[in-house]
């Protein structure tokens, strides 16, 4: 707003919290420049040096700092001093000079040139146009200085992506090659034990006869456990490929009840004969299957019976595994469902509860488009169940045109 007539209007203070640091020569009588004069006008903070060294060293700890440097203070050998005011990295430098801002200039972090005869010819708009000067320098600055930490930011998170996915795999190789070392005297054990149990080294005795198959069992489960924790650990890594595809039903029972552990219990199998196919990746689907048959023969009393019920059920194929164990509860079935529960009192994992070898048929079966699911028999036993895709899904673009269809 203008006053009354004759007079000036006061400029406006367009920041109270930048600190402008003027470099300009000495003045006989120790008295304030013209340029000096304007930037107090829009400026609260304003400290004028002669000497770069103690602008540097007389800068306040905090806050924003504006340069604002009168070529006429610098020597030419002196213009290392530019560069040091803007490695200082506390705020832009502004040059006052008669020519343009140049390569040389640019290179030692001038951020802008204002143009002596502009600001002599100011006039009483010079402390508003200065004000805007050095606003806009401490803008394009902080702009700058935001860029610039993004994009460390970037390259600090694209190192850590290469590190992390480098230790991934150094950790996978030392899981298989570990295992590997496990595993290696175990099959051997259990090699050995099956010689003896066959009577290829000899005859045995009913009592050594029974301990062997003990002795089988374990072995067999702790390679069974070997191989889950592998599967696991590769699952976590994201390193274990699904390969999905049309595959017989009955091919992937047959060898899922090779793999399992059915000496124990007698399996009743009820399935089609031919025909019958299913969409999934075979060596996952066999090894959750077997699984599944592992846990419920070890449910099940020696001497008891497990049903097996693998059928066609419209676009899918179901697995129903039926065992005379003990009953499931509401929370065993909740457990199975979302993987883990947890209140004030305790955690429960299907790991802990069921075993490592559920939680990898529970996984490998999501992976396939399935859940695993767990009820009860009625009175008595509990039912595993999951479903799979007979056919490859459509693409989701198809499906929605075939609706609205």
């Amino acid at each position: 707003m203008s006053g009354p007539a004759g007079e000036v209007p006061a400029p406006t203070m367009l920041s109270t919290d930048t600190f402008v640091a003027l470099m300009e020569p000495t003045r006989e009588g120790g008295s304030p420049s013209r340029l000096e004069g304007a930037l107090r006008s829009a400026f609260p903070q304003v400290e004028r040096f002669c000497d770069p060294g103690d602008c540097l060293r007389e800068l306040p700890r905090t806050g924003p700092v504006v340069f604002l440097v009168d070529r006429g203070s610098l020597e030419q050998s002196e213009l290392l001093w530019l560069i040091l005011l803007a490695e200082s990295r506390r705020g832009p430098v502004l040059l006052l000079d008669e020519g343009p801002m140049n390569l040389v200039l640019e290179r030692a972090g001038v951020a802008a040139v204002l143009q002596r005869a502009s600001l002599e010819g100011g006039g009483a708009l010079l402390p508003d146009y200065l004000g805007l000067c050095v606003q806009s320098a401490r803008g394009a600055h902080e702009q700058r200085e935001l860029s610039a930490e993004v994009e460390e930011l970037r390259q600090r998170e694209a190192t850590q992506r290469k590190e992390s996915a480098a230790l991934r795999r150094e950790t996978e190789h030392f899981v298989r090659d570990a295992l590997h070392e496990f595993r290696t005297p175990l099959t051997s054990m259990h090699e050995f034990a099956s010689i003896l149990h066959d009577g290829l080294g000899g005859p045995l005795t009913d009592k050594q006869h029974e301990y062997l198959e003990y002795v089988l069992s374990g072995t067999h489960d702790m390679l069974e456990l070997f191989d889950d924790f592998r599967d696991s650990i590769r699952l976590r890594l994201d390193d274990l490929p699904t390969m999905l595809g049309t595959h017989e039903l009955k091919e992937i029972v047959e060898a899922a009840l090779a793999e399992a552990e059915t000496d124990r219990v007698t399996f009743e199998v009820e399935m089609p004969h031919r025909g019958a196919e299913l969409y999934a990746d075979a060596g996952q689907l066999r090894t959750c299957l077997a699984r599944v048959l592992s846990y419920a023969a070890k449910s099940t009393p020696r001497g008891g019976r497990v049903k097996l019920r693998a059928r066609s059920i419209d676009k899918s194929c179901e697995f129903s595994i039926l065992n005379n164990g003990p009953t499931p509860t509401e929370g065993d079935a909740r457990l199975m469902r979302e993987g883990v529960f947890t209140n004030h009192l305790q955690r429960k994992s299907v790991t802990k509860v069921f075993g490592i070898g559920i939680e990898l048929a529970r996984a490998l079966i999501s992976l396939n488009g399935g859940q695993l699911e767990l009820t009860a028999d009625g009175e008595q036993g509990s039912v595993l169940s999951f479903r799979v895709p007979k056919h490859k899904p459509a693409p989701a673009g198809r499906a929605s045109a075939r609706a609205v269809a």
